[in-house]
């Protein structure tokens, strides 16, 4: 074996060795499941050896694929040890992170969670670009993106899965009959043709006839506003619409939900100011994930 070991390739073994398959380990690094297998492949061929029995209770680590996860264990220990330091100002972050997401995300979620971070690392600056446009992060045209998905990252982009984010029907009380229904005639306030998810713009042409659209919108953060002064009908996601004047009346076709992921190129990641709020976010939104599959009303 000529070529050194890397950081990842531990990680790797470590993932696969804690969840028992290749599929566990590699929705936790943010990989597909046909990148995993081949990776492990090649480092095992590297090594000359196998690191994982293959049975009925998944993957079982070897000797050798133990003595990697001890020391993958220890790596990440120290790394951790690093991060603390960093949390207590022995290293000082500072400088331009660029993060960029959707309308909505930026505008109901992000702000306390920016103040949050301000209050941990006052001397970052965060550069919020709000956007409906995929932004490439391999071109460097931001640092870390917040996407709805329905599948991993693709190559050479890793990520956090966040929570699903459920999509529902919301109207204000005086649109509702005394079931809680919308009333017959109910007008709707509707995305424009190019906004959101294929899937949802499908279901409300199935529902809701064009008669009936009181108002088109591309941006979900005017639909909830509008929705909520009584205009109409809206189907948004649930993170964006539970809130006081709204009442959810039903949910909507699982096929319009997605997944929330936190997404970064990997050399980006290697600056300890990207990495802190690549963290940082990952944890914070994480504590919402109820926020967004629809469980919980955000407090103000």
């Amino acid at each position: 074996m000529n070529e050194p070991l890397n950081w990842d390739e531990f990680r790797i073994v470590k993932a696969i060795a804690e969840t028992h398959s290749l599929a566990g380990a590699a929705e936790r690094l943010g990989l597909n499941h046909s990148t995993m297998f081949r990776r492990l492949t090649a480092l095992e061929a590297r090594l000359g050896m196998r690191l994982f029995d293959r049975g009925r209770s998944g993957y079982q680590p070897t000797a050798a694929g133990a003595d990697m996860v001890s020391l993958a264990t220890l790596m990440g220990d120290t790394i951790a040890e690093f991060e603390r330091r960093v949390g207590q100002d022995e290293v000082k972050l500072s400088g331009l992170v660029r993060v960029t997401t959707v309308n909505s995300i930026g505008a109901f979620v992000l702000p306390g969670i920016f103040l949050a971070l301000r209050a941990e690392h006052p001397d970052l600056q965060v550069d919020l670009n709000l956007t409906e446009a995929t932004l490439d992060l391999c071109q460097g045209e931001a640092d870390i993106a917040l996407r709805f998905t329905k599948d991993l990252p693709a190559e050479p982009l890793t990520g956090r899965r966040i929570a699903r984010t459920l999509w529902a029907v919301y109207a204000v009380e005086a649109l509702l009959t005394s079931t809680g229904e919308l009333v017959p005639g109910c007008p709707w306030v509707c995305p424009a043709d190019t906004f959101g998810p294929l899937e949802a713009r499908r279901w409300l042409e199935r529902h809701v006839e064009p008669r009936r659209r009181a108002a088109v919108a591309s941006n979900d953060v005017v639909m909830a506003e509008l929705a909520a002064r009584g205009l109409g009908a809206a189907l948004l996601p649930c993170y964006a619409a539970d809130r006081p004047e709204l009442q959810r009346v039903r949910t909507a076709d699982p096929e319009i939900d997605r997944e929330l992921w936190l997404v970064a190129h990997p050399t980006v990641l290697s600056a300890p100011r990207v990495r802190a709020v690549f963290e940082f976010l990952g944890d914070e939104l994480a504590k919402r994930s109820p926020q967004f599959d629809g469980e919980a009303i955000p407090s103000p």
